[in-house]
C-alpha cells in the first residue's frame, strides 16, 4: 500500500507540475497551431518562427518556416492590410468581407488578392506547354489563361478557373501555389500568414490553457487513486448500508474496479494537456 501510494503520490505531482507549466505559456494561436512567446519577443512553433520588429512606419517580420526563410512588412492601410515580402510577392486584404475556408486540407481564402511584385523572385514552378495539350489548355473547351505579369493583381475569387501563363508560355500546374508557401512539412495560405502576423503586430498574447483543467486533473486524479488504494471500500461507498454483511468484490470484480481507477486517472492526464491538441 506505501510503495503503491509513493508512486501514485509522484506521478500525481509530476503532471501536475508539467500541466501548470504548459497550461501558463504565454503565445499565440495562429495558423490552427499554438506559437509560445519567447523571450526574445519571437513566437515559436517546432521548427517555425515569427519575429517582429517596429521599425517605426510599420512591422517588420522575420519569418522561418520549416526550410523557408523570409522577410515581410506588414502595413494597415485605410480599406485593409497590405503584406509585402522579399520574395516577390505582395498580399492585401480588405478590411471588410474577409473569409477563408479550409477545403481538402487546402485553404482557400476569400476577398484577397495577391499582387505579384518580381515573378522571378517567385520559385514559382513553372512548365513549358506540351504539344498535345494545347488543344486542351486553349481550346475551346479548355480553361481560361492568364498571363502573370509583374504588377499584376490577383483576386482570390476566381483564381481557381484559371490557367495561369508566364509570357513565355509556360504554364504553372497547380495554381494553388501561387497562395501557398510550404514550410517544409505543409502548405500554408499566405492569406493566413498574413491574418497571423496581424495578430503578432497588435501584440495579442495569450495563454495557453486555463487553470481550471489543474483543478478538474486534481479531482479526478484522487479519484482514480483512491479507486486503486481502496478498491473495496470505493466499490460500496455509499452503498454499504444496503448489506447485512460486509460486501466483498471477487476476484474479477476487483480487477474490473481497479481497472476503472487505471482509466479515471488516465482521463484526467487527458484534460490536463487538452491544450496542446491543438499544436
Amino acid at each position: 500500500m506505501k510503495r503503491k501510494s509513493i508512486i501514485l503520490g509522484s506521478v500525481f505531482i509530476f503532471f501536475l507540475v508539467l500541466g501548470i507549466w504548459l497550461n501558463g505559456q504565454k503565445g499565440m494561436n495562429l495558423l490552427s497551431d499554438f506559437w509560445v512567446l519567447k523571450k526574445d519577443g519571437s513566437f515559436a512553433h517546432q521548427d517555425n518562427r515569427i519575429f517582429c520588429v517596429d521599425n517605426g512606419s510599420g512591422k517588420k517580420f522575420e519569418i522561418t518556416l520549416g526550410e523557408t526563410v523570409l522577410t515581410a512588412t506588414v502595413e494597415e492601410q485605410e480599406d485593409g492590410w497590405y503584406m509585402e515580402t522579399n520574395r516577390g510577392w505582395g498580399l492585401k486584404i480588405p478590411s471588410e468581407n474577409y473569409l477563408s475556408i479550409m477545403v481538402g486540407g487546402i485553404i482557400f481564402v476569400g476577398d484577397a488578392q495577391l499582387v505579384i511584385q518580381d515573378i522571378g523572385a517567385m520559385d514559382l514552378d513553372f512548365e513549358a506547354v506540351k504539344a498535345e495539350e494545347k488543344n486542351y489548355m486553349y481550346g475551346e473547351n479548355g480553361r481560361p489563361v492568364e498571363i502573370i505579369k509583374d504588377g499584376m493583381t490577383l483576386d482570390s475569387e476566381n483564381y481557381q478557373n484559371k490557367l495561369f501563363v508566364n509570357e513565355e508560355g509556360e504554364y504553372l500546374m497547380n495554381p494553388n501555389c501561387l497562395f501557398m508557401i510550404s514550410d517544409g512539412q505543409e502548405y500554408i495560405s499566405k492569406g493566413g500568414l498574413l491574418q497571423a502576423l496581424v495578430k503578432v503586430a497588435e501584440g495579442e498574447v495569450e495563454q495557453r490553457g486555463h487553470m481550471l483543467l489543474a483543478v478538474a486533473y486534481i479531482f479526478f486524479y484522487a479519484l482514480g487513486a483512491a479507486i486503486l488504494l481502496w478498491p473495496q471500500e470505493m466499490a460500496f461507498l455509499g452503498h454499504r448500508w444496503r448489506y447485512r454483511f460486509e460486501p466483498e468484490l471477487s476476484d474479477e470484480g476487483l480487477v474490473m474496479e481497479m481497472l476503472g481507477g487505471v482509466v479515471i486517472i488516465g482521463m484526467a492526464i487527458v484534460m490536463l494537456f487538452l491544450p496542446l491538441a491543438g499544436g
